[in-house]
């Protein structure tokens, strides 16, 4: 199973006004930061996460996103 980072999301967190809450939910709302799959007669070009790797499973990806956003969550309640 092929592993994604996901630091730039924690990056963006950090830059956030100290009154916004920084549980999973406003954390996950941040944008996806994906390229969309582009698809001609004569070509396909996979989707691409933020930093340009090719996204093999979407499913896999979003879900590791998710475990990612749980955990900064939890990191950011327990400071």
């Amino acid at each position: 199973m092929k592993q994604y980072r996901f630091d730039y999301i924690k990056e963006n967190v950090d830059k956030w006004n100290p009154s916004v809450p920084r549980d999973a939910a406003s954390i996950e709302s941040l944008p996806l930061g994906v390229s969309p799959p582009w698809i001609t007669l004569d070509e396909y070009i996979p989707p691409k996460d933020y930093y340009g790797e090719v996204i093999e499973d979407f499913d896999e990806w979003y879900n590791q996103r998710h475990e990612y956003c749980v955990k900064l969550a939890k990191e950011y309640k327990e400071k």
